[in-house]
């Protein structure tokens, strides 16, 4: 009785391990036909305001027999005279007629505004009046009414002799800012005439 029971406990254990390995082997032949295509080089990028993009430059996809590049589709636009954040999705049909999706953030970001100051130094005589916006311009890539403002005007005072260093600051629309600085020598026009 033993000898039967062992006999049919070894066949039960073989059928499962058999079952469990052509289970395997069953899986492993979906996985395949699942993956039959990819799609390469869609990595995120961050590109300047201005820049030329092409979605398609260096993306490419294949399955496993052929090259599947001339097929491959884009939607979404990217606008790279505008900053933002743009997803476009790349889609290529593989060789068992199933859709492969890939998306790709692209980033157009601005760069930071400069400030041009016109006269870096500036000597003015006791009580002379000056504007200490005069002669700051800003320039930005993106943003044009842009006017950088006093930051820290380190005390001026044009009735008192000493030496000040001005900082302007702007910032655009994206969040860069920049800083400049202006140093003004405020002298009395008695002591320098001596």
């Amino acid at each position: 009785m033993r000898e039967i029971l062992v006999i049919i406990l070894v066949f039960m254990l073989t059928l499962l391990v058999g079952c469990q390995v052509e289970d395997e082997q069953s899986q492993n032949k979906e996985t395949v036909q699942e993956q039959d295509a990819e799609i390469l080089g869609a990595n995120n990028i961050t590109i300047s305001l201005g820049d030329e993009f092409n979605p398609l430059e260096g993306v490419t996809a294949k399955d496993d027999t052929r090259n599947l590049t001339d097929e491959l589709g884009v939607q979404g636009e990217v606008n790279t005279e505008v900053p933002g954040t743009y997803v476009l999705t790349y889609q290529v049909m593989g060789t068992n007629d199933k859709l492969v999706t890939e998306s790709r953030t692209v980033i157009v970001e601005s760069q930071s505004p400069i400030i041009s100051v016109e006269e870096p130094k500036v000597t003015l005589f006791l009580g002379s009046d000056f504007d200490l916006l005069t002669g700051v311009t800003v320039e930005d890539d993106y943003d044009t009414y842009l006017k950088a403002i006093v930051k820290d005007d380190d005390g001026f005072n044009k009735d008192k002799v000493g030496t000040y260093i001005i900082l302007y600051e702007v910032t655009d629309s994206e969040g860069h800012t920049s800083q400049s600085t202006r140093t003004i020598t405020v002298e009395d026009a008695d002591t320098v005439s001596k």
